[in-house]
């Protein structure tokens, strides 16, 4: 029959992919996705990531809040913008004195 064997190689894709039909879940657990990259906004001192209940992130520009030129939530990755400014790096660990 045509349809059994269809059904077979599908089953055996499906254990090539990691699935356990038998025990009804994914024999691994999936691996969490990377956040998506920002561009410009990754470095900028106006970006703030805004999670939700959901677990998704968004990149919030808060330049937006006092000029309507830019938009709340920016278009990823940013490639160009007027706007961005270099977020301030924390200064480093003091060193100890020369003994």
């Amino acid at each position: 029959m045509r349809s059994a064997g269809r059904a077979r190689r599908a089953r055996r894709a499906d254990r090539e992919a990691g699935w356990d039909y038998a025990a009804g879940v994914s024999v691994e657990p999936p691996a969490a996705p990377a956040p998506p990259h920002a561009g410009l906004c990754d470095s900028c001192r106006h970006q703030r990531v805004v999670p939700n209940t959901r677990g998704s992130r968004f990149s919030l520009c808060e330049r937006s809040q006092h000029d309507a030129a830019y938009p709340r939530y920016p278009r990823l990755p940013v490639l160009r913008c007027a706007g961005h400014e270099p977020r301030e790096r924390p200064a480093a660990e003091p060193t100890a004195p020369p003994a």
